[in-house]
């Protein structure tokens, strides 16, 4: 199947995702407006639409997704919504965001969810939602995204409110508390946090 073909399938999910919101009088679902799937079965690829490595069941909400490689994984809600929108290019500049796999389902974390998506030598990095915020990638293949989560991501530094953006070197993520820009040095991430004085 072709990348087409994805779309169409994605499209069908966020269009059920787009009706949650329309409900909850949101532009985007918050995560958890869908009851969360355990171990969700995508049963057969005639139960789904392949793509690749990948099958695609969409359901009222998201999408679970079973890769060949990388199991089988439900992406939902504000997370979708996201995800299957964001055509930018990751930081290796080999994909689109929206084209990486989720590697995990969603994990709570300071009063949000945080879910992992990457694909070989394509991209990868964390999807953060949380009510104030909504959902927004955080590349880990910038030093940006690396600083991030090394230094304890939204328990430390508060919920992204953008995506990391890196112009000459520096990228540049701004957050609840702040933004603070980061460059490699070394193999390390260096950042200097600039705060957000209306922050908490």
């Amino acid at each position: 199947m072709t990348i087409s073909t994805r779309t169409k399938v994605l499209k069908t999910a966020a269009a059920a995702v787009g009706a949650a919101s329309a409900l909850t009088a949101g532009l985007i679902a918050p995560a958890h407006a869908v009851e969360p799937v355990e171990n969700p079965a995508v049963s057969s690829p005639a139960a789904a639409q392949p793509t690749g490595n990948a099958y695609y069941q969409p359901f009222d909400g998201g999408v679970h997704v079973r890769h060949d490689f990388l199991g089988t994984h439900t992406v939902r809600g504000g997370i979708f919504a996201a995800w299957h929108t964001n055509h930018s290019l990751t930081a290796r500049g080999a994909s689109q965001v929206s084209d990486l796999m989720p590697t995990t389902n969603e994990t709570p974390i300071a009063g949000g969810f945080q879910q992992a998506f990457g694909l070989a030598n394509q991209g990868r990095g964390y999807y953060f939602w949380s009510e104030a915020t909504g959902a927004h990638f955080v590349d880990l293949d910038t030093a940006a995204g690396q600083f991030y989560i090394k230094n304890g991501g939204p328990q430390e530094l508060g919920f992204p409110t953008g995506e990391v953006v890196t112009v000459d070197g520096v990228s540049v993520l701004p957050t609840q508390y702040g933004a603070f820009t980061a460059t490699f040095k070394d193999g390390a991430a260096i950042a200097q946090f600039i705060p957000n004085p209306a922050g908490n």
